[in-house]
């Protein structure tokens, strides 16, 4: 008699991420209030972040085996959906649970994506740069040399909040990802597109509420303000939360 598959191990730690995502932010609070940060400081920790999460996309995108099914709860096409009678949406989510990326396609998937989501987090960077670290008022100034110099690690603190981060990140993808089984049930397009969506609201955020900080030159304590926007907004969106049940896991 066939029995059902036991739970996996990592399923019992899935109440951590929370407590992990804020115990991994609390750093740039340390580096704020005891190492002199600035808003700069934190926005470019965060952008930082951005390319963590890219080389977990990656591996996201390699391990990813599932159907196109949780394409139907993805981006315009959840929106598309809830217009569909229920015949053509029926019909719609069987033919997507039915089909899966041809074999062989992550051999392009990989570097297209490395390509235009490296040169998204570069302009990101600029962006930084500009907004934070350009001297307006010399107009020979070198914006390459700026960002150069922006990668100055020789503070301590910055490698531990960034190590943070990463730990983090990875106990995301192996616990919530890997650990959950939910690479089985995903799709390598789902996994290229998914980054996006964070980083387009939550930096937009960042980055124009550090930029008023500076304008209007608020106590840099303020910056605190930031790093609590930025906690709220994936404790909001859950963005931990990889071992979320599939649309094909639900039919």
């Amino acid at each position: 008699m066939q029995t059902d598959p036991p739970e996996p191990a990592a399923s019992s730690v899935l109440n951590a991420p929370p407590v992990v995502m804020i115990l991994a932010n609390v750093v740039p609070v340390v580096g704020v209030f005891f190492f002199d940060w600035d808003a700069f400081d934190v926005v470019f920790l965060y952008w930082l972040e951005n390319v963590v999460i890219g080389v977990f996309s990656v591996l996201k995108i390699v391990m990813a085996s599932g159907s196109f099914a949780d394409m139907a709860d993805f981006g315009p096409m959840r929106w598309k959906r809830k217009s569909l009678p229920p015949a053509v949406k029926a019909g719609l989510d069987q033919s997507l649970a039915n089909t899966k990326l041809p074999s062989g396609a992550k051999l392009f998937m990989v570097p297209f994506f490395i390509v235009h989501y490296g040169f998204f987090t570069f302009i990101h960077g600029m962006f930084v740069i500009f907004l934070f670290k350009m001297d307006w008022s010399s107009p020979g100034a070198d914006p390459f040399d700026m960002m150069r110099s922006a990668f100055d690690f020789s503070s301590w603190i910055l490698w531990v909040a960034l190590g943070s981060l990463v730990v983090e990140h990875g106990r995301s993808f192996w616990v919530d990802y890997i650990g959950s089984g939910r690479y089985r049930t995903t799709s390598p397009v789902v996994q290229m597109f998914s980054p996006y969506g964070r980083i387009v609201v939550m930096h937009l955020a960042i980055m124009a509420g550090g930029f008023l900080l500076v304008l209007f030159q608020l106590p840099r304590l303020v910056v605190v303000v930031l790093i609590a926007l930025k906690v709220g907004f994936e404790l909001r969106t859950g963005r931990w939360n990889e071992a979320r049940p599939s649309f094909a896991s639900n039919q």
